[in-house]
């Protein structure tokens, strides 16, 4: 094949923004696997397509206004061709000719896409001719792997929106709904409990167990162990008032006139008694094992 048979499109535009295809090459309706030689050149001098995975492209608008891009593909399988030389023969895909006319001259051009972007030819003009024999064969839109892909996803979205919508009008929803809001509810319960000072908060039960560790070791009389918020370790078994004559803790609760002594034997043994207008009451055992 001549080289002069190459439409020569020049990727850096120096002069010439239009160029007319129609003097190598015309399109029909209908046309499957029509093809257009092409010589990319950047500032007039060959453009080598080999390198950074370069790939030629086609984008524009066809006579009845639709939008194409990323249509068609470049080749080398004809004679003349040779890629690293910017020679290529480039095929338009079966249905993309589907009307009559002229392309659109300011938004119709190829364009060489590499690693690093895109970069476009100058524009061309592309003209189709009528198919009066075959009117109406083969000229279902064609549909690009880009528009595929784009397609794929929309339909992915609805179906994922649709399943979403389900749950959210569903009875999993619902009863998750009722879950959340039991246990909000539980929530609000205990912090309730735990302003109204029903329930010991975290500082107070620390305060709790550590008066057991700091425990004061007594051998006296249990009548004078008063001293409110007091832990004592009853370390004598014989000392007077003990309730069971064994050694164990015992807290203090209360005022100075009033208060509350629970004693813990080494067994678990919990007694409790009380002393109101310095009258004592027996010790009460509180506990019950089998």
């Amino acid at each position: 094949m001549a080289v002069n048979e190459y439409v020569e499109l020049d990727i850096l535009k120096p002069g010439t923004t239009l160029v007319d295809l129609t003097k190598n090459f015309q399109g029909r309706v209908g046309d499957s696997r029509a093809f257009c030689k092409l010589w990319i050149k950047a500032n007039g001098l060959p453009y080598d397509l080999t390198k950074d995975s370069r790939s030629v492209g086609f984008a524009g608008k066809d006579p009845a206004g639709d939008l194409y891009r990323a249509v068609g593909w470049a080749d080398t399988d004809q004679p003349g061709d040779n890629a690293q030389t910017g020679r290529v023969t480039y095929y338009f895909p079966a249905g993309m000719f589907k009307h009559e006319g002229d392309w659109d001259k300011d938004s119709t051009y190829f364009y060489v896409q590499d690693s690093k972007g895109t970069v476009s030819t100058v524009n061309v003009w592309l003209h189709v001719l009528p198919n009066m024999v075959e009117m109406g064969v083969n000229t279902t839109p064609y549909v690009s792997e880009m528009d595929k892909a784009v397609a794929e996803v929309q339909s992915k979205a609805s179906e994922v929106k649709s399943q979403l919508s389900n749950i959210l009008n569903g009875s999993a929803f619902t009863g998750m709904t009722s879950q959340l809001k039991a246990t909000q509810d539980t929530i609000n319960g205990y912090s309730t409990l735990i302003n109204s000072k029903q329930v010991p908060t975290t500082e107070q039960m620390q305060a709790y167990v550590q008066g057991f560790f700091n425990a004061e070791t007594s051998t006296a009389d249990l009548n004078t162990l008063v001293t409110p918020g007091k832990v004592y370790y009853v370390a004598n078994t014989s000392a007077s008032n003990n309730p069971n004559g064994k050694a164990g803790f015992m807290s203090v609760k209360g005022t100075s006139s009033n208060l509350v002594q629970v004693f813990v034997d080494g067994e678990a043994n919990e007694f409790i008694r009380s002393r109101f207008a310095n009258t004592w009451t027996d010790w009460r055992r509180t506990t019950a094992w089998n």
